[in-house]
């Protein structure tokens, strides 16, 4: 007797098995591109007029991208470990404010 094993279907989880961002900088441009399951979402930021921070909580840890009044969270589904090397390594290339609050 065979046994068939359902494929992933689209509204399955496997559509979201690739969500999460791309953070690229671009002169004084922070561009990020969001991915939740088929919809790409940019996002484009002018690193002048821009704060990066992350709060130092347990549990998720997301990092907050604000400017003119709009905030966009990113890094929900990282581990901590990456968000604070992400975080580190960001405030290094980018010519904007960048906060790490402290646990």
């Amino acid at each position: 007797m065979h046994r068939w094993l359902k494929v992933a279907q689209p509204d399955n989880f496997a559509l979201h098995a690739l969500d999460g961002e791309v953070v690229v900088l671009e002169d004084d441009m922070l561009i990020i591109e969001a991915f939740r399951g088929r919809r790409k979402q940019a996002y484009a930021f002018n690193l002048r007029w821009t704060v990066v921070s992350v709060s130092g909580g347990s549990g998720v840890t997301p990092v907050s991208v604000r400017s003119f009044g709009h905030t966009l969270q990113i890094g929900r589904y990282a581990h901590q470990g990456n968000v604070s090397r992400f975080m580190t390594e960001f405030a290094q290339l980018a010519p904007c404010k960048v906060a790490m609050a402290r646990a």
